[in-house]
């Protein structure tokens, strides 16, 4: 008789499927990054606290939070990001692991000017992520759709409504989140149209487009250019109006540490419903491109066409029998046989 797995057999089959899973992300991460000293750690925190990953740039270090980036009901068995078709079935937690690549690629950062500012290194954090990805796809144009299916973790900080400045900032950190993502290429001018309205809303058209100068020359520096990308978020920091040293929150997962975005429901502010519709919208459709999400569309095509087939068979079938019915009234029950019977034979009388 076979003995039933105990809770500790499960619980040491989960610990190995999670460390064989680290180290498949590891080796796939170093080949995106094309290094071979990144090292992973990761994390299986479902609480919803943590971010589901971020790279600290001074070790070259990943973690990424299992617990977030994988739907609950999925095995760390399942997600082999070694191979295409591998990768194709779990876009989100490939994207997440091209994101910190592109990490591990791009930012090279050492110390920051003396006296710099808390608000302007954050904003330096919060432009280094679309620049990060411009520069992957440079290199690597196919990761596209998986940056694209991990757009599902974007989220915003808090609001705070007795707060101006605070909302300022968090408006920035949607364009530079959203917005110059579809600068680097990564999403769509379309795709993002409805968060531009609310971020134009909150900081008003002539600073929003101060932003977009100031990003699109954050997405034009070269990996390395600290010093350029620091002047640059003080430029930031003074559009958004905030003081160069203030705690405002930090998003951007190359800070070391991971960021405490709010939550994600939208509640009554719309900048964040509007972020969160298009981070879901475009993660869907990544998705819905890799196979790993059924299509809505072609399924409803495939249901229309088997309702069409199955009503033409019906009308087909009707059609069928109202004949039958037609020759019945016309012509009454079946002649006989024309048939002649064979002559029976003069031996056997058959």
């Amino acid at each position: 008789m076979t003995t039933p797995p105990t809770h500790d057999t499960l619980g040491a089959d989960l610990s190995r499927a999670r460390a064989a899973l680290g180290r498949r992300l590891g080796a796939i991460i170093n080949e995106l990054a094309d290094r071979d000293d990144v090292l992973l750690d990761m994390i299986w925190d479902s609480t919803g606290s943590p971010a589901p990953a971020w790279f600290d740039p001074a070790t070259a270090w990943v973690t990424i939070n299992g617990g977030a980036a994988l739907d609950p009901d999925t095995h760390p068995d399942e997600v082999d990001p070694l191979t295409v078709s591998g990768r194709h079935r779990h876009p989100v937690i490939m994207g997440l692991a091209s994101h910190e690549a592109s990490h591990a690629r791009s930012t090279r950062w050492q110390h920051w000017p003396d006296g710099a500012g808390r608000a302007v290194v954050r904003a330096a954090v919060l432009l280094e992520e679309p620049r990060i990805e411009g520069r992957q796809l440079a290199v690597r144009p196919d990761d596209r759709v998986f940056l694209r299916a991990s757009a599902r973790h974007i989220n915003l900080p808090a609001s705070a409504p007795t707060a101006p400045i605070a909302n300022r900032w968090r408006a920035a950190t949607a364009a530079a989140l959203l917005l110059a993502r579809a600068d680097a290429g990564v999403l769509t001018a379309k795709e993002v149209a409805p968060v531009r309205a609310e971020i134009s809303k909150a900081l008003g058209a002539t600073d929003l487009a101060k932003l977009r100068r100031l990003w699109r020359r954050a997405l034009s520096l070269d990996d390395g250019d600290q010093l350029g990308l620091y002047r640059v978020s003080r430029q930031w920091v003074r559009v958004v109006g905030a003081d160069e040293d203030a705690d405002m929150p930090v998003v951007g997962c190359a800070a070391g540490e991971p960021s405490a975005p709010g939550p994600s429901t939208a509640g009554d502010d719309p900048l964040t419903a509007a972020a969160a519709a298009v981070a879901a919208t475009v993660s869907t459709n990544a998705q819905i491109a890799t196979g790993a999400l059924p299509d809505p569309e072609e399924e409803a095509r495939a249901a229309a066409a088997a309702a069409q087939r199955e009503a033409q068979a019906q009308a087909e079938e009707a059609a069928r029998q109202t004949a039958r019915d037609a020759a019945q009234r016309v012509f009454g029950a079946p002649a006989p046989s024309s048939r002649r019977r064979p002559p029976r034979s003069p031996v056997s009388g058959r």
